[in-house]
């Protein structure tokens, strides 16, 4: 950490971000500082702990999961995220001890802690470490925005109002999409994808709160069957309480950006009020290591992560240098094709997205191996799977939707699925490996939208799209011996995206332009190559 800088490592995704931090990690902890990792997912945190207990020659880590991982005496069963986020300062005042407490309490005790984003957005002190290690900074992007947001789409909460759920609880889902619908039509403004809810209706939300026992209704909602329904009641039943504490959080409605007209896909949001100032206090003055691979441009994307000035109040070393070559880096993407189809065009008009997917279901049936198709939101990939299960069995084909928000559920669930689904979700393009993954197919742009309530410009969201891009393209390349190919079939890509300055200069040299007549047999001969090497 020179000079007290801060350092960004940037290295090609898989290619060993851990090995170059976990011997300074070990070491600060050896010379009695304290030493924070933070992943995406437990399999990181796994994967972590073995690079840098090799490292140590005293002491050991301690590995937090996510609060999903520990036993509830209140709930008799695992911990939920949302539970414990609203129920944590009861449970102290309480004395009740449970899994998530005591990590709670080595979490701030401990010199060498490995733990996840959530837990270190959400923990109740900062821990005040010396150094913090962002394992793939770029999911932190995404993490640190989600992790104080609160959402309900108003299709789920439908979804679950016509699932045949009785009692209170559907009462209240009534109750609720009545005033839903009203928030819709009244709180967003002419020309406007959101706006903040009024205190009129946040004063209405907090009045169809105490028409109901919610302590009664909570031990309702909970003894419904698993699943999204009663997550989707559950998410209701915490903006309701939310609503109660209004001074603490912001209330807003958004519209979808493709169709503003369409209440389903509307969604209400509650955020937490002081977003700048828990990050600050997170971060407070430890030095931080950025890990992650195609960030654009470094100090933006360090600033985005920690709300540091980089420009002025603090340093960012970047490494490995730029102006050095590294051949085990420059040739780390040699057995990666990627496909620009430059004869679809763009992909948000109808014609062309069933080009697309017409290209997709012919490379998919002609190629055995595991697949991911990618798309910017949901909408799309509910169409397509729509079209393409009409080809493939339920046994090949597996649909991420948007309540799997597990990322080790989901990673396990993506390796064992041949071909697997997924939109913009961050959890999928950004953050899970999936075992001998072959082929990507990129229907369009993951245009990330911009936060709710604030106004960002063009080029911020564009370095973040690239972002995800790369990333959902390199999920392909995780090891020396991996191989395969990506599609990027939307003609935006080859039009402006690839030329990018944002795009990683090694990937750009592995891009081949071609007609989607010519697709298929490239891929077989990627393929067969990869396969023959």
């Amino acid at each position: 950490m020179n000079c007290g800088s801060d350092v960004l490592i940037d290295l090609p995704t898989g290619a060993g971000k851990t090995l170059v931090y976990s011997p300074i990690v070990a070491d600060a902890y050896e010379n009695d500082l304290r030493a924070l990792v933070l992943t995406a997912t437990k399999q990181a945190q796994k994967h972590v702990n073995t690079e840098i207990t090799k490292f140590l020659t005293n002491g050991k880590t301690t590995i937090i999961f996510g609060v999903q991982e520990y036993d509830c005496p209140i709930l008799k069963r695992k911990a939920e995220n949302w539970f414990c986020t609203e129920r944590k300062d009861q449970c102290n005042q309480e004395n009740i001890v449970c899994g998530v407490i005591q990590a709670e309490k080595d979490y701030n005790e401990s010199n060498l802690v490995i733990t996840n984003f959530s837990k270190f957005l959400l923990a109740k002190d900062s821990g005040h470490y010396d150094i913090i290690v962002l394992d793939d900074s770029h999911s932190f992007e995404n993490a640190k925005e989600q992790a104080y947001q609160l959402t309900i789409q108003a299709a789920s909460a439908r979804h679950a109002y016509e699932s045949g759920i009785q009692g209170e609880t559907f009462r209240m889902l009534e109750d609720f999409l009545n005033l839903d619908s009203e928030v819709f039509s009244r709180c967003i403004p002419p020309n406007e994808t959101d706006g903040v809810i009024s205190q009129e209706y946040v004063a209405g939300f907090v009045g169809l709160s105490t028409q109901y026992d919610m302590d009664k209704l909570e031990k309702e909602i909970r003894k419904t069957p698993a699943g999204k329904d009663r997550d989707v009641c559950l998410n209701i039943f915490y903006f309701l309480q939310r609503c109660k504490k209004a001074s603490r959080y912001q209330f807003f409605v958004r519209s979808d950006f493709y169709d503003p007209q369409d209440w389903d896909s509307s969604e209400l949001i509650s955020r937490t009020e002081s977003i700048a100032n828990i990050i600050n206090k997170r971060f407070n003055a430890s030095r931080i290591v950025f890990a992650t691979a195609t960030p654009g441009d470094p100090i933006k994307h360090a600033t985005s992560c920690s709300l540091r000035n980089y420009e002025q109040d603090v340093k960012l070393e970047v490494t490995p240098c730029k102006t050095r070559n590294y051949p085990e880096i420059e040739n780390w993407f040699q057995k990666l094709g990627i496909l620009a189809v430059n004869d679809i065009g763009d992909t948000r008009q109808p014609d062309a997205f069933h080009q697309a997917i017409n290209l997709t279901q012919n490379v998919l049936a002609h190629r055995p191996e595991r697949a991911l198709v990618l798309f910017k939101n949901y909408r799309d990939q509910s169409k397509a799977n729509e079209l393409l299960s009409k080809t493939f069995s339920k046994e090949r084909l597996f649909f991420l939707d948007s309540t799997m928000q597990d990322s080790d559920f989901v990673e396990d669930l993506a390796s064992r699925s041949q071909i697997s689904l997924a939109s913009a979700s961050s959890t999928i393009w950004e953050g899970i490996n999936i075992k001998d993954l072959r082929i990507t197919v990129i229907v369009s742009p993951p245009f990330i939208r911009p936060t709710v309530g604030k106004k960002q410009a063009y080029p911020q969201l564009e370095r973040r799209m690239l972002t995800r891009l790369q990333q959902g393209i390199g999920r392909i390349i995780r090891s020396p011996s991996d191989f395969g190919t990506a599609i990027l079939i939307d003609g935006r890509f080859q039009q402006k995206y690839v030329n990018n300055k944002n795009f990683d200069k090694k990937l750009k040299r592995q891009v081949e332009v071609l007609n989607s007549s010519q697709v298929l047999s490239r891929v077989n001969e990627i393929l067969e190559q990869g396969e023959t090497n």
